[in-house]
């Protein structure tokens, strides 16, 4: 009877994945599974899109200045000067010598510059003054100190009306400003030199 028994709890031991031992003793069996986890790299992360300022709108038409607009004068010259009645400009000789420097500087202590000539009228019209006074060379506003053979006036305009005397200008290195000579044609001489200035109030219209 027991031996009957015995065979038949190994019997059923065995159906369901028992393990004997010598002891008699049936263990269940254990099935180890391997689970296999898969590693995948980090989310990579960008930086967000760059945003440009919109683009600098300009105006259709662009307006550079290149000289400055004329100042406005009283319609008579300041007493002690002269006006040419042309062009409503005011002059004045200053009879103390000075360098060019020193006489542009002078001429604007009096709210004025060393004088432009723009027209072989008006040059016309400065000799007789000139004459009238009993004075002939005079520092005039051009020099050509920056750029050689470009001159210009103290305002920064070109010269574009000259009177050069005889075999000027010589161009020599230094000899970068304007002055009138003895017969009244214009000359270059180094700015060192001394002589009278001729001042100038721009009119309106000039």
């Amino acid at each position: 009877m027991k031996t009957v028994l015995f065979l038949s709890l190994f019997v059923i031991g065995n159906s369901f994945g028992m393990e004997g031992s010598s002891s008699g003793v049936f263990k269940a069996s254990t099935t180890t599974t391997s689970v296999y986890t898969t590693t995948y790299p980090p989310t990579t992360t960008y930086p967000p899109p760059t945003t440009y300022p919109p683009p600098t709108t300009y105006p259709s038409s662009v307006y550079i200045t290149k000289y400055p607009p004329p100042t406005t004068y009283p319609s008579s010259c300041p007493s002690g000067w002269t006006k040419y009645s042309k062009t409503g400009s005011c002059y004045k000789i200053l009879t103390k010598k000075a360098n060019w420097d020193s006489q542009r500087k002078n001429c604007i202590s009096y709210g004025a510059e060393l004088a432009s000539i723009r027209s072989s009228e008006e040059w016309t019209w400065v000799k007789g003054f000139l004459t009238n006074g009993g004075y002939h060379s005079c520092w005039l506003g051009g020099s050509d100190a920056r750029v050689p053979d470009s001159w210009v006036w103290t305002d920064g305009s070109p010269v574009t009306f000259t009177a050069w005397g005889i075999g000027e200008p010589i161009r020599n290195s230094g000899y970068d400003c304007l002055a009138s000579a003895y017969d009244y044609g214009w000359l270059d001489d180094p700015c060192s030199y001394t002589y009278r200035a001729l001042c100038k109030i721009p009119a309106i219209v000039d």
